[in-house]
């Protein structure tokens, strides 16, 4: 399971109990939830899980996150739609299924920027200093889409919307997923991208579903998809290159 870790020897109290939570967190069993996400008992599936892992938090991650955590998708776009899919199931109310909806999101475009950024300092051979531009170039154009949305999921839905904790899980999920199957950085770049456009799609469709698409966020993630169709075409005219 993703995350897991050996229990380390501690010298204090409070790092024990932290070191208990984190064996708890990683035998927390969720396999069985995968095929059917709507049965989740979600009281006891926060004590086993995140609820633990979160212990202290103010804000308890919702535990659908571990469905992406515990799953070896075999496409990134795959995964966004499956996490969508799980939120939708739980959450009752319009207004918490366009936030849900927007989170993951944010989470997948910040795992974005994360592996264009990693995947700069990865490239090498003869193309390595203009693969090392094209990729600086994609990560940077990231930053400010992420700025975006977050200031806009705040001035919704409140600053616990952007929760760390729960932030840092959908970004590692997804890039668990992508990483496992691809490790060129150009080509995993592509892929990458082609999740992104996926998981905009995903978002305006079920948003707009819901009634509670703003012209503010139609605008927004329009105009965000249209910058990464750029990103596509260059990723595919430098691997047509080859």
């Amino acid at each position: 399971m993703l995350l897991g870790r050996k229990k380390k020897e501690h010298s204090n109290p409070r790092a024990e109990k932290n070191a208990v939570i984190e064996e708890e967190f990683v035998e927390a069993e969720f396999e069985d939830l995968h095929d059917n996400p709507a049965a989740i008992d979600i009281e006891s599936a926060t004590k086993r899980g995140l609820g633990k892992l979160a212990a202290g938090q103010t804000t308890t991650p919702d535990p659908e996150i571990m469905l992406a955590l515990s799953t070896d998708s075999e496409e990134l776009e795959a995964a966004f739609s499956k996490m969508a899919e799980a939120y939708l199931a739980v959450k009752k109310d319009k207004a918490s299924q366009k936030s849900s909806l927007i989170r993951l999101l944010l989470g997948f475009l910040r795992a974005a920027h994360w592996m264009h950024w990693t995947s700069h300092w990865q490239v090498k051979g003869n193309t390595s200093y203009g693969d090392h531009l094209l990729l600086e170039r994609l990560y940077t154009g990231i930053t400010e889409e992420i700025d975006t949305l977050a200031e806009k999921l705040v001035g919704e839905f409140g600053i616990e919307a952007v929760n760390p904790l729960e932030q840092s899980y959908f970004l590692l999920g997804f890039v668990n997923d992508v990483c496992s199957v691809e490790s060129d950085p150009i080509r995993r770049a592509l892929l990458v991208e082609k999740g992104v456009q996926e998981a905009l799609r995903v978002t305006y469709e079920r948003v707009k579903g819901l009634g509670k698409m703003s012209l503010g966020l139609d605008d927004y993630i329009m105009a965000t998809a249209n910058t990464h169709d750029t990103f596509l075409y260059l990723l595919n005219q430098r691997l047509s290159s080859k």
